[in-house]
């Protein structure tokens, strides 16, 4: 078979897209690759059809179980001989694995790169033979890559441990010319062709929204996610605690408008991970309150929006995040609720390594999505020069610094329910009259005025449980907001 009737007959799909036939070409004729290919692009197509035309096995090198789990159930669901190793195995499916591998059932083995290190496992593949190695979410080689594991380290010493070189594939959505040359020299390719991507995907919109305060922050979480009502969407926060007080924050603040949604972690047990990425990728959870642990190699195509509550560590892991949207080609948003503070959340978690490298290195990371953020220039252009890709000079219809919304106060920039808005004028003319004898951000500030008009708290004890409303305020303030909203 061509690599043409692979695709037709085990995927259902009538042509490549650029670049896959290329890279495909290049690992058949016998050529080690790098491959740097955005999020969405079709990576996975381009090492697994050679795999089903190389004469021996491919064993793919993937950081987490849950990633080669959802691979190889998809491959067998098309009758593509494929199974994974990993820890989650008992004793007895791992001896008849091993057996099974032997004896030459599988056309691609998945494992992670510690199982790589194990001497029963690299002995199996010697005797079985290798055609083709790959190395998915490479970028994890590196110390400059966003996600540095120091196992995949150890693979070339495995490498060497093995009688025949085979074909070694890498491949990562997120990679500067520093990390490439890391992966290449790292892996010790031999000459590699190496094939990329702009990074940047015109069907997602980004979008930087500055708050001032974590009042501002929640406003602008309920709107969007009113905004994308019944939508598929992940929400990022920087900790584990946070997934639960967001998930927490929302159904408060929303109540019964609230999205069905659940929170993910990497402290949760294996099972409960799982069962959740299970109902996320069913659509029995519609949002999923995350920390970077969610999302690697999940390829779910209908999400719509990806909100970073708080701001990304790196533009790699940025990018590879808010690349998760959008997924099936069709318009999607990214947003960032971009509040200074936060920050120094970050600094405490990435900055506290005791290696002075990784630490410089983080350091260095997180000023640059800082000033990447923080700026006033194209979002698009930055991010594509970060990866050192030249964009055409098109204009940039992807990032809100190149259109007029830009310039609205970012509290407007969400405004869009009518009803909210007609409910803000109210407020706005309440507030005008009793402040007469005190000045009006006495009487309540511009983000307490959204927050009722977006809430509307139905009682005293409401609206005193809100975020920047006391007792005190409540006593004063509400007989009047209830009769001006009645009027």
């Amino acid at each position: 078979m061509t690599p043409q009737q692979v695709l037709q007959h085990y995927f259902g799909l009538s042509q490549f897209r650029e670049p896959q036939a290329a890279i495909i070409a290049t690992i058949l004729s016998g050529r080690d690759t790098l491959a740097l290919l955005p999020t969405g692009s079709g990576k996975s197509l381009c090492f697994q059809i050679p795999a089903l035309l190389l004469p021996k096995m491919t064993v793919v090198i993937s950081p987490l179980i849950a990633l080669m789990e959802d691979q190889v159930a998809h491959l067998q669901a098309r009758n593509i001989a494929a199974t994974f190793f990993s820890s989650q195995l008992t004793s007895e499916e791992q001896r008849i694995r091993m057996s099974e591998v032997g004896a030459g059932r599988w056309k691609l083995l998945y494992c992670t790169p510690e199982r790589l290190q194990q001497a029963a496992f690299q002995l199996l593949l010697n005797k079985q033979g290798v055609s083709q190695l790959v190395i998915d979410e490479a970028h994890c080689i590196s110390e400059w890559g966003h996600e540095f594991r120091p196992e995949y380290r150890q693979i070339p010493r495995v490498l060497s441990l093995l009688k025949e070189r085979p074909i070694i594939a890498a491949f990562t959505a997120t990679a500067t010319q520093k990390t490439a040359g890391d992966i290449i020299g790292s892996l010790r390719q031999n000459n590699p062709r190496v094939f990329s991507l702009p990074p940047v995907r015109k069907n997602i919109s980004l979008n930087i929204l500055p708050c001032q305060n974590n009042i501002e922050k929640t406003i602008q979480l309920a709107r969007l996610l009113q905004k994308h009502r019944g939508e598929v969407g992940v929400i990022y926060v920087a900790t584990r605690t946070a997934t639960q007080e967001v998930c927490e924050i929302v159904n408060h603040v929303l109540s019964a408008q609230a999205p069905k949604m659940s929170n993910y972690h990497g402290g949760m047990e294996f099972e409960e991970r799982a069962e959740k990425q299970k109902m996320f990728m069913a659509g029995q959870i519609r949002v999923l309150v995350a920390t970077t642990a969610f999302g690697m190699g999940i390829d779910k195509a209908d999400v719509r929006f990806v909100i970073h509550f708080h701001p990304p560590a790196s533009v790699e892991q940025y990018y590879q995040e808010v690349g998760r949207a959008g997924r099936d080609g069709q318009p999607a948003a990214g947003y960032v609720l971009l509040y200074q503070k936060d920050f120094g959340i970050l600094s405490h978690i990435h900055l506290a390594s005791s290696q002075t490298k990784v630490r410089t290195i983080a350091k260095w990371k997180l000023h640059t999505v800082i000033r990447l953020l923080s700026a006033q220039s194209c979002l698009t252009q930055a991010i594509a020069h970060y990866f050192s890709q030249t964009l055409p000079s098109t204009r940039c219809t992807s990032c809100d610094r190149c259109t007029r919304e830009y310039r609205l106060e970012p509290w407007m920039r969400t405004l869009t329910n009518q009803d909210e808005i007609a409910r803000l004028k109210k407020l706005l003319i309440w507030r005008a009259k009793e402040a007469r004898l005190l000045p009006q951000y006495r009487v309540a500030t511009n983000a307490q005025l959204i927050l009722l008009a977006l809430v509307q708290p139905r009682n005293e004890t409401e609206c005193h449980a809100l975020a920047g409303f006391g007792t005190g305020w409540c006593k004063q303030y509400w007989y009047s907001i209830q009769v001006c909203m009645i009027q």
